[in-house]
This record gives C-alpha cells, sequence and structure tokens, in this order.
C-alpha cells in the first residue's frame, strides 16, 4: 500500500499575482482597471485578496493598449492563456489561468458580444471617469459603476450570468439605488439594470440574451444579434460572436516545461501536473541515443519537451485525436523539433514490429478518472479525462500489456493516475514482470501518482 503523499504548496498567493499585475501594467504605461474581485466593491477586494480567495478577476485596458496588455502579461507566470490567437485576437477578452490561482479576464476594450468590439464605449468610458485608487496599485471604479457594469454583462448571453447578478446584489448594497437607476439611464442601457434587479433575471437561460437598450431601434438590434449568435453553427462561431472564450472551443497557449505549446477546438490543453513526467521519462532514457514513447500525446506535450532536451533520442508520440494530433505537428514544427514523429492509432497499435524489444522508455497519459465522478451530465468533449471500466483503469491495463512487447529489458513504463488507482494498478503491472514504484504529488485537490515501473531483464 502506498501512504498519500504531503501536499505541494498551494502555488503562487493571490496578493501576489494581483500586484504583479499591477507592476506589469505600471511598467508598460498601461491605464488598467479592476472590474471583478469576489462579487463585493472591486476596490474594497483588491485591499484584501488573501490566500482563501478563489474567484476570477476581470481588469479592462483601453483597446488601442491591447498589444502592449499582451506584452505585460506574458512577463507574468501564468501558465495558460485561452483566446487572442487566430479570429479570437479580433475578440476584446483573453482569458489567463494561473496554476492554483484566480484566472483572469483581461478586456482589451468593453466586452460587448454579440455586439462589435467598440458598441459600448461610453460604458468604458463611465468606468473610466469614475475610477479611484486601491490598495493593489489597480484603480477600480466605484459600486455605481461596476452595478450598471455587472447588469450590462449579466444581460449578455453567455454561460456566467448567475455571477454577474450576484455582483451586482453586492454592488448595490453600497451603491444608492437611485443613483444607479440615473447613471443607467443616461447610458441608455436602464433596460439592463431593471431586468438585471429584478426577479424574473434568473429565470432566463444563460444562453439567451436579456433586455440591454433603452429604445426601439437599439433594443431591436441587439435582440437580432442574439437570434443569430443562438442559431449559428457550429457552435464555437456562436461563442466567437459571444466574446468569451472558452477551453476546448477556442485556440489556447499553454507553458508547459518550459515551452510554449498551443491547442485548438478538440484537442487537451496541457496540464502543469503532468509536467513531472518529463523528468521520469529522461532519467530513464540511456545516456547516449535510445526511443521514446509517449501514448496519449495530445498536442505533444511530453513528446516535444523531452526531444527538445535530448535531440539524440528518437520520439514517437501516438493517439487517436486527430485534432491533438494536428495541433502536435503544428507545435513541432513553429518549435522546429526534428526527432519526434506522431502517429494516429490507439495506444501502442501505431507501433510497428521494428520496435519489438528497442523502446526505452514509454510514458502514458490516457484518460484516468473514472466514470462516476463527474457523473451521467458530464461530457468529456476531448475524450480525454474520462478513463474506461468501472475504475477508470482499463486503458492503463492495455498499456501494459503491451508494452511488453515494445520495452527493451530494463526499459521504463510511466503511467499517470490517481494515487488510491495506484495502487489498483501496480499489482497488474507487477504481474506482468514489472518492479512498480509511485513517484506521487498533488494537483489542485487530487492526489497524482504517476508509476515507475522497469521492466526486468527476460
Amino acid at each position: 500500500m502506498t501512504s498519500r503523499p504531503t501536499e505541494l504548496p498551494a502555488g503562487k498567493p493571490r496578493r501576489e499575482v494581483v500586484s504583479g499585475l499591477a507592476e506589469a501594467f505600471r511598467r508598460h504605461g498601461i491605464p488598467a482597471l479592476i472590474l471583478r474581485a469576489p462579487g463585493v466593491d472591486a476596490g474594497a477586494a483588491a485591499s484584501a485578496i488573501d490566500g482563501t480567495w478563489r474567484h476570477d478577476l476581470d481588469v479592462l485596458v483601453p483597446r488601442s493598449a491591447r498589444r502592449a496588455a499582451g506584452r505585460a502579461l506574458d512577463s507574468l507566470d501564468w501558465r495558460i492563456a485561452i483566446g487572442g490567437l487566430g479570429a479570437w485576437s479580433l475578440i476584446p477578452t483573453v482569458s489567463y489561468h494561473w496554476e492554483f490561482s484566480p484566472n483572469l479576464d483581461l478586456h482589451r476594450g468593453f466586452p460587448a458580444g454579440p455586439l462589435p468590439p467598440g458598441s459600448l464605449r461610453s460604458l468604458e468610458r463611465m468606468l473610466r471617469d469614475r475610477a479611484r485608487p486601491t490598495p493593489c496599485g489597480i484603480p477600480a471604479p466605484d459600486a455605481a459603476a461596476l452595478s450598471v457594469f455587472s447588469a450590462v454583462q449579466a444581460a449578455r448571453p453567455g454561460p456566467f450570468r448567475e455571477m454577474w447578478l450576484g455582483d451586482l446584489r453586492s454592488h448595490l448594497e453600497t451603491a444608492g439605488l437611485e443613483e444607479v437607476l440615473r447613471l443607467a439611464d443616461d447610458l441608455g442601457v436602464g433596460a439592463a439594470f431593471r431586468w438585471a434587479s429584478g426577479p424574473e433575471a434568473v429565470r432566463l437561460a444563460s444562453g439567451r440574451g436579456a433586455p440591454l437598450f433603452d429604445g426601439v431601434v437599439p433594443r431591436g438590434m441587439w435582440s437580432g444579434l442574439a437570434r443569430v449568435r443562438r442559431s449559428v453553427r457550429p457552435r464555437r462561431i456562436g461563442g466567437l460572436l459571444g466574446g468569451s472564450p472558452k477551453p476546448g472551443g477556442t485556440i489556447a497557449r499553454s507553458r508547459f516545461a518550459g515551452l510554449e505549446l498551443r491547442s485548438g477546438p478538440g484537442a487537451f490543453i496541457p496540464q502543469p501536473v503532468t509536467e513531472p513526467m518529463v523528468d521520469l521519462a529522461l532519467d530513464g532514457l540511456p545516456r547516449r541515443g535510445g526511443v521514446l514513447v509517449d501514448v496519449g500525446t495530445g498536442v505533444g506535450a511530453v513528446a516535444l519537451s523531452v526531444a527538445l532536451a535530448r535531440p539524440d533520442v528518437q520520439v514517437i508520440g501516438c493517439d487517436l485525436s486527430t485534432a491533438g494530433l494536428r495541433w502536435a505537428e503544428r507545435n513541432r514544427k513553429r518549435l522546429g523539433v526534428p526527432n519526434v514523429r506522431f502517429l494516429h492509432g490507439s495506444l501502442l497499435d501505431p507501433l510497428g514490429e521494428e520496435l519489438n524489444d528497442r523502446v526505452d522508455v514509454i510514458t502514458a497519459n490516457v484518460p484516468y478518472v473514472p466514470p462516476h465522478v463527474f457523473g451521467e451530465r458530464y461530457r468529456d468533449r476531448d475524450g480525454a479525462v474520462l478513463g474506461q471500466g468501472d475504475d477508470g483503469l482499463d486503458l492503463q491495463r492495455q498499456v501494459v500489456g503491451s508494452s511488453t512487447i515494445f520495452l527493451a529489458p530494463k526499459g521504463r513504463l510511466i503511467v499517470q493516475t490517481s494515487i488510491d488507482q495506484w495502487e489498483l494498478l501496480a499489482p497488474v503491472m507487477a504481474g506482468w514482470g514489472f518492479a512498480p514504484q509511485p513517484m506521487a504529488g498533488t494537483s489542485f485537490e487530487d492526489a497524482i501518482c504517476w508509476g515507475i515501473a522497469d521492466r526486468g531483464e527476460g
């Protein structure tokens, strides 16, 4: 039996993330505003950020500063950036994610989808006119201005309506109702505030647009655009019109083991928790040359990391996902990695007989989460999360058995599972002649185990 590992540090403190943002904006001369902290007045929240705060940040910068804002954010240590590439470079919002820390939605201009960018400049000017300094170093508008902002965001079609309605209720605890209503009417969005502050707001489906503008013509234009967004296919085009980048539906950048990788719709975004697999793989390779096969390579994170670290090693990545392999090849070309190739197929099936008993290391990060964990309604869009079988380990068992055909004597198999699953998989490995041992760590709240199994001489 394996014991649970000591938990790793909880990542970069949230206060440090925000202070880093403030310094980066100051260094690049960007007039940023903090628009959202944990559902309360942004100025008050910014002064009270601590390790218990798990809500998103929303920060607004001028549209004219979009390139400078990108350079400022790229100087920080975020792990995943969703949006800002391809067609999404035309959309104001880019979502940045830190490991174990709050996410940041950076708005390069007022978020207005499905309206064209720049359609709500009067609201952006209002937010800047009513901004005040905060202890975190990024100014924030007052509660009345944030009430109008939250009401407008709640009126936009999208998945975060409940969040914005909650923010509105919190802002109204300190803002005068009459002042907010007057401000909304002056900006021509009184309809949005009246709707968002009324009882019918919580009953509208999140994907549908709500009342926004005052006046017959603006109201008709808004309703028509909302209908177009709902009817357009494929769905990712609808998401593009809505202006809200989402994982799995948007081109993303991810930082993995010192590399910047890209992924798109249908491809799983590499996660930092898998980085230790690279070091374990490098440790198992011979001093000169060698062959490594990465099963479930996705966009090529482990395969490319090993190939760049060891140009003398032949690296092969295998995956059943055509979307993942398409992005893996793009990453290979962009990074200029000649000693890796990607093959399409299930697990180790793509390998030929010429590799029998010749592979030094096999890494396998294939789906392992038991199907019952997320419930029946969960949709594994990329097919990269939910494992097979009641315990989620059927694919791992197949890899263990098939690996004995290809691994050289003393070859190494590295499999990623949860620590509890490792206790089920280790006896299977031992039964195939491996000497298994766990290398455990912690990812978010789930213990992750990279099982090292060295093959015997025979």
